[in-house]
């Protein structure tokens, strides 16, 4: 059984894409990543390029995206202006589906901190989709499709994806909530391999492998949280496991910041002292709730 690995990015994720790529390298020194870089001008890639060559096992791809999907970020879809931005990025990993010539593709997301070997993951799925399910107040249920992994002979997901995002387009809904329509079974991937915001009210996983920083708190950005209402809502939401791991991304991000671009170090450094009571606040709650807790 042969596996590929792929993440999807655009130009304004690069720098956030070499602290996952630096996580993963270091507890997966035998796996090769690819990384597909969508619409990048030839400057961007060159500089992408120079900063990889200090990672190893990390391979650029540079990829003109040219699906219609790339102008129908129309109606209420510009309200989230990331995926006004990002979706070409986002979509291009249901075109890798159609692609793949090994038996398995894993997709990761940038946004997330790798903590250990992915090798269980790469050998516990055989069926035909997966990806972790999560609960949403917008359809119920829907996925978080941060880490999905697919088998080869799927060549229809983004087809069938994209034609439901034109048939409803005016929805604020991004890529996995087209995903779960597609008509796919799904078969559902623990949380300890995509830990993100939404599981936590629920759920705690001891030591997970993948932590996924999917929510609005993102521990290299806090532009998003400075209004009242979202700095009040992450305080009473602080124990969320997330937080948690803020330093260990932190930690990564130390270790390369002299390849990283001054001004995202600059913006990671002011994230960081925002974020700080936040990090305590959760610190504590995990600890005095861990008795507590369903360890799954």
């Amino acid at each position: 059984m042969t596996y590929e690995i792929y993440s999807t990015i655009d130009a304004g994720y690069t720098n956030v894409s070499l602290i996952m790529f630096k996580s993963f390298v270091e507890h997966n020194p035998d796996l090769r990543l690819k990384v597909c870089c969508i619409n990048f001008s030839p400057k961007e890639y060159d500089r992408y390029c120079r900063q990889l060559s200090n990672l190893k096992n990390i391979e650029p791809i540079p990829v003109s995206f040219t699906d219609s999907l790339d102008h129908i970020n129309t109606g209420s879809i510009d309200a989230w202006g990331i995926y006004q931005y990002h979706m070409p990025a986002t979509m291009y990993k249901l075109k890798l589906f159609s692609e793949m010539t090994s038996d398995y593709i894993l997709y990761l997301d940038v946004d997330l901190l790798i903590r250990k070997s992915l090798a269980p993951l790469l050998k516990e799925y055989t069926t035909d989709f997966v990806a972790h399910y999560y609960e949403t107040y917008f359809t119920g249920i829907g996925i978080n499709a941060g880490v999905l992994i697919a088998r080869k002979g799927m060549p229809d997901l983004y087809t069938k994806s994209y034609d439901f995002f034109k048939k409803r387009k005016e929805t604020k809904q991004p890529e996995e909530f087209y995903i779960s329509h597609a008509g796919y079974s799904i078969t559902e991937l623990p949380a300890k391999f995509n830990y993100f915001r939404f599981v936590t009210t629920t759920e705690f996983v001891k030591d997970p492998y993948i932590i996924h920083f999917c929510s609005a708190a993102k521990p290299f950005n806090c532009k998003n949280v400075k209004n009242k209402e979202l700095k009040l809502g992450l305080y009473y939401t602080a124990l969320n496991c997330c937080f948690v791991y803020f330093d260990e991304w932190y930690t990564v991000f130390d270790s390369i910041a002299d390849i990283l671009d001054q001004e995202f170090v600059v913006q990671v450094n002011q994230a960081r002292e925002f974020y700080k009571p936040f990090i305590e606040i959760s610190k504590r709650c995990s600890t005095k709730l861990e008795r507590f807790a369903k360890w799954k």
